[in-house]
């Protein structure tokens, strides 16, 4: 991919996986990060990938970071 991840584009589950992991050696904005968990948050995959995901998008959702799906 080689580019930032942009907001308004929507991003694959690996892509959102390689945003908060950091595995794509980019540099985020924390604003990059929030959606790409958003992102996994709305796809559900959150819950399906290890469990520090799901613990992760939980404690987003908590501290209103985040949202819950809204389907």
């Amino acid at each position: 991919m080689g580019e930032n991840i942009k907001i308004d584009v929507i991003m694959s589950i690996y892509d959102a996986c390689a945003c908060v992991e950091g595995f794509d050696g980019l540099e985020h904005t924390e604003e990059e990060e929030l959606a790409a968990w958003q992102v996994l948050i709305d796809t559900g995959a959150c819950w399906k990938l290890q469990g520090w995901y799901g613990r992760n998008a939980h404690a987003l959702i908590e501290a209103g970071l985040c949202h819950r799906p809204t389907s």
